[in-house]
């Protein structure tokens, strides 16, 4: 994953904190689940990228707590086990 910041790469971690919550969750609920991102090719400002990091993070929580059936849930349902 790769993010290009036009004033610092310090705002990296702005969006690492997603996989980290997510892997976080994972391991909480025993749910699989898998974060992917896109358009890392994308220029960010560093405020931009900052002031939306933080009102995101309950976002991504939320549909991993909430949007995803526990494992067994999903294999009744014939889901794959990872979402």
């Amino acid at each position: 994953m790769r993010f290009q910041f036009r004033e610092d790469a310090a705002g990296r971690t702005v969006f690492m904190k997603f996989t980290r919550n997510i892997r976080d969750i994972s391991q909480k609920s025993g749910k699989q689940v898998e974060l992917v991102m896109a358009g890392e090719e994308t220029e960010l400002d560093k405020g931009v990228a900052e002031g939306i990091g933080d009102p995101l993070v309950p976002l991504v929580r939320n549909a991993a707590d909430h949007g995803i059936e526990a494992a067994e849930n999903r294999l009744k349902a014939a889901n794959p086990l990872k979402a």
